[in-house]
């Protein structure tokens, strides 16, 4: 392949393939599968593979390919002796892509009854403090009663970080009336803090006019995600005789 244009190797590829294809001879079709495979040539030697009923290893091929779209349609043909395996591989190569991808990794252990591949998830995402990320694994097995348990854990920790932590669990499970509430306990809480830094009518203070309509934006953005009427929210100079309702 050193030395080749990029469309004599795809031509030489396709020969490849249609050569192993007509192979009768086990040995000589996965020889030119794997030699497409050290070539670089991972998609047509998944076609090769897939050709010849081998879905592990087609499957291998394609998230070496980085095609994990179409590694996932080659599971859903796996028989069951193979299906398992073929699991086992995709969660191992989401999670190897980052917490982003661990819900997706969480469901495919979850497919393959890999218990310890999701005890593993759930572990590291406690270790890092990934809340929503393990949340949103819960909710990718529709487990919604441990997904919840999450969001709860967060709730009930007094100070802002967790607050939004929990608003955003909440928001993965599809819960928007206590993501609102949490948001609403953040809201005011930041309205407190500018009065104790600022004073009763921090909106008069030049030069921090600027800094709380940013903040107030923000506020209001969050209010129109989870349909909830902060609009109606007190204003910095209505605290001293309008506060939270304690709950």
């Amino acid at each position: 392949a050193n030395g080749v244009g990029p469309e004599v190797l795809a031509a030489v590829s396709r020969k490849a393939v249609e050569k192993a294809k007509e192979c009768t001879r086990t040995h000589e079709w996965e020889q030119i599968a794997r030699l497409l495979f050290d070539h670089g040539r991972h998609l047509e030697s998944a076609e090769v593979w897939t050709e010849r009923g081998n879905h592990p290893q087609a499957v291998a091929c394609l998230i070496e390919a980085g095609d994990f779209q179409q590694a996932e349609q080659i599971v859903k043909m796996a028989p069951d002796g193979e299906r398992n395996e073929c699991y086992d591989m995709l969660a191992q190569a989401y999670y190897e892509r980052g917490q982003e991808f661990w819900p997706q990794a969480f469901y495919y252990y979850h497919q393959s009854n890999n218990s310890q591949g999701r005890e593993t998830i759930v572990n590291r995402c406690l270790q890092l403090e990934a809340y929503l990320v393990l949340t949103r694994c819960w909710v990718k097995v529709d487990e919604y009663d441990k997904a919840r348990a999450v969001a709860n854990g967060r709730r009930i920790r007094d100070n802002g970080a967790d607050a939004e932590i929990a608003a955003q669990c909440y928001g993965a499970i599809g819960d928007l009336e206590d993501a609102a509430r949490c948001w609403i306990q953040i809201y005011y809480r930041e309205l407190e803090r500018c009065e104790q830094l600022l004073g009763p009518d921090p909106e008069d203070r030049s030069p921090h006019r600027a800094s709380l309509k940013r903040f107030f934006d923000n506020m209001k953005n969050q209010a129109d995600r989870y349909g909830c009427l902060l609009y109606t929210s007190p204003s910095p100079r209505d605290l001293s005789t309008s506060r939270m309702p304690s709950s």
